[in-house]
């Protein structure tokens, strides 16, 4: 009997848009993304992680915000906030985040809830999250741009499951 596998895609999104800035000053297709990290396949699970900044402030860029979430929403997508932290000079900090995604993607690796994790991210704070989910033989790819991917986290994949996004840039681009 052959059995379906259980693919999850778990989007960082503050490296996301790290690294897609460096090549581009438009906004990103995240339809898009998720249709050039599955390449065709489906998936059961669809999370972008994200900081969100206090409710207080710019109105427009708040419902830009709030628009863009619904957006994904209705698109197949779970949103998981958590709040940044205001540093004492009153700039933000997004902090928790990869803590939050590497919890979720162990915590539901051990109770089986998929097989393959596709981690939309090249952020070296995932090697260690990665390590495991080899260690549970779950099947790890990853995406990411050029300029943000850690050595760290390109050094435990060895290349094999690693790709690269900068080719995709137009693509990527939000069509206005």
């Amino acid at each position: 009997m052959i059995t379906k596998e259980k693919i999850w895609v778990a989007f960082d999104h503050g490296n996301i848009l790290y690294g897609f800035n460096k090549l581009s000053s438009d906004r990103i297709n995240y339809i898009t993304l998720k249709e050039i990290v599955l390449g065709g396949r489906k998936s059961e699970k669809n999370i972008v992680y994200t900081g969100i900044s206090p409710s207080k402030g710019n109105f427009s860029k708040r419902k830009s915000r709030n628009n863009f979430y619904t957006f994904l929403e209705k698109n197949d997508f779970e949103i998981n906030t958590i709040p940044v932290k205001i540093l004492p000079n009153g700039s933000y900090k997004q902090k928790g985040v990869d803590v939050n995604l590497a919890l979720d993607c162990l915590a539901y690796a051990y109770e089986d809830q998929y097989d393959h994790l596709i981690l939309v991210s090249g952020d070296g704070d995932f090697a260690p999250l990665v390590k495991w989910l080899i260690k549970l033989n779950k099947t790890v790819e990853v995406w990411a741009f050029q300029g943000s991917i850690s050595p760290r986290l390109s050094k435990i994949l060895g290349y094999r499951n690693l790709n690269f996004l900068d080719g995709e840039i137009d693509k990527l681009k939000l069509k206005r």
